[in-house]
C-alpha cells in the first residue's frame, strides 16, 4: 500500500496542475450553461429542475465526459512516451501491477473530480435561475455517481489505448470520432448499452422524463463486462510490455 501511495504521488507530481483546471472547468460549465439556455423552451411538463438537468446530461454525457476521460488518459502516459520514459520507469525495481494500478487510480480520480464540478455549476445554475428549492438532490447525486461507475470501463480502455500510443492527437482524434455517434446510439435500447461512449449519457440520465428508456440490469451488467475485459486487458498488455518500449 506504501508502495502504490507513493507511485500515485509520483503520478500526481508529473502532471501540470494549471493544464488540469483548464481542461476540468469548460466542459461541465459549458454543459450547464446550455441546459440552463433550454429552460424557456420546455413545454414537455417536466419540472425545471429536471429538464435542466437532463439537457444539461445530454450535452455533458455524449461528447465532454468521455473526450475529457480520453484526454486525462492520454495526459497520465505522456510523460512516459517522451524521452524514453516507459524504460526508466519500468526497469525499477516497483511493481508493474501497481504502476498500472498507480494511473488507473489516477484517471477514476479525474472522471470523479468532473462529476463534482458538474454538479457544483448545475447547483449555481438552478440557483441562478431559482430553481434551488425544487430540486431532488438523492436524483442528482445518484446520476453523477452512476455517470462516475459508467465512465470507468471506458476510461480503463482509453488507459490501455494510451499505453500503446505515442502520439497524443491519434487518440483524442479516435476518441472524439468515437463521441460523435453516442447521441445516435443512445436512442437505441439494444445498442446504446453495448456502446462504450453512450454509457455515461445512460447512466446519467434521469428516468422517468420521457428521453430514454434503458433497461436498467442490462446496462449494468454490459458495464461491469466492460470494465473487466478493459481493465484486465490493459493490465494484462501493461505488465507483458517490453520496458524498452
Amino acid at each position: 500500500m506504501k508502495e502504490l501511495l507513493r507511485l500515485l504521488a509520483g503520478e500526481w507530481l508529473k502532471l501540470q496542475k494549471w493544464l488540469l483546471w483548464i481542461l476540468l472547468l469548460p466542459g461541465p460549465f459549458l454543459a450547464v450553461w446550455v441546459g440552463s439556455q433550454t429552460l424557456e423552451i420546455n413545454a414537455s411538463g417536466v419540472e425545471d429542475w429536471l429538464w435542466m438537468y437532463s439537457m444539461t446530461v445530454q450535452q455533458y454525457g455524449w461528447m465532454f465526459y468521455p473526450v475529457l476521460t480520453g484526454v486525462f488518459a492520454a495526459l497520465i502516459c505522456r510523460y512516459e512516451h517522451v524521452g524514453g520514459g516507459w524504460k526508466h520507469l519500468l526497469v525499477q525495481p516497483v511493481s508493474r501491477t501497481q504502476v498500472y494500478l498507480a494511473k488507473a487510480f489516477l484517471l477514476a480520480g479525474f472522471a470523479a473530480a468532473s462529476q463534482v464540478i458538474l454538479l457544483f455549476f448545475y447547483m449555481m445554475g438552478i440557483w441562478w435561475n431559482g430553481l434551488q428549492d425544487t430540486v431532488s438532490w438523492g436524483i442528482l447525486f445518484k446520476s453523477a455517481f452512476a455517470g462516475w461507475v459508467a465512465v470507468l470501463p471506458l476510461a480503463a480502455l482509453q488507459l490501455w489505448v494510451s499505453f500503446i500510443w505515442r502520439s497524443f492527437g491519434v487518440p483524442l482524434a479516435i476518441n472524439i470520432a468515437l463521441s460523435l455517434p453516442t447521441i445516435l446510439a443512445a436512442q437505441s435500447k439494444e445498442f446504446g448499452p453495448l456502446y462504450p461512449w453512450a454509457q455515461p449519457l445512460l447512466a446519467m440520465m434521469p428516468t422517468g422524463n420521457g428521453y430514454l428508456d434503458v433497461d436498467t440490469e442490462t446496462l449494468v451488467s454490459v458495464i461491469v463486462t466492460g470494465f473487466l475485459v478493459a481493465g484486465i486487458g490493459g493490465w494484462l498488455h501493461f505488465i507483458r510490455r517490453d520496458s524498452s518500449a
